[in-house]
């Protein structure tokens, strides 16, 4: 999938969660103001929103029959991933957003098992599912992962950015 990435001015990146320090600077800054994070600086939104725009594109290849159906549910599914992440960035705490990041997740979930049934009822080729699917898995890893990350921070006894207790 081709994406644009989030200007990472700092070169050193953590791969599995897809963040680089800049984007942890971000979401300590963030959380310690009680300002919102800046959700376009996260891949896992600059993931969803391009996926939607894809989706979009597969649209046009389902039967008008369908437009009810699997068209609605890909349309609602794949624009919900990004508008999570946005929503989930203005809340106050740091569980709230793991929250909304873990509803975007579902989403995605939902979005791979309507590309199988895509797929299984001859509405795309096995190379347009393909495409699909490995576009779908890298957000499904990235996003798991970076729930992953949330969850440690919830669950330290800690505060998220420094070692005084809550």
């Amino acid at each position: 999938m081709h994406h644009s990435q989030p200007n990472c001015r700092i070169g050193l990146r953590f791969p599995l969660v897809g963040l680089c320090v800049m984007q942890i600077f971000l979401l300590r800054s963030a959380f310690l103001s009680s300002m919102p994070l800046d959700y376009k600086k996260l891949d896992i939104w600059h993931l969803g929103y391009n996926f939607t725009l894809k989706i979009y594109k597969l649209l046009d290849k389902l039967p008008a029959s369908e437009k009810d159906n699997l068209s609605q549910q890909l349309k609602r599914a794949s624009t919900s991933i990004p508008i999570l992440i946005a929503e989930g960035s203005a809340r106050k705490g740091i569980k709230e957003f793991r929250n909304f990041v873990n509803m975007a997740f579902g989403s995605a979930k939902e979005i791979d098992v309507l590309l199988m049934l895509c797929k299984d009822l001859n509405y795309i080729d096995d190379h347009i599912y393909a495409d699909y699917h490995e576009d779908i898995d890298e957000l499904l890893r990235k996003t798991f992962l970076y729930i992953k990350f949330l969850d440690e921070k919830v669950n330290q006894k800690y505060n998220i950015f420094n070692k005084k207790e809550v």
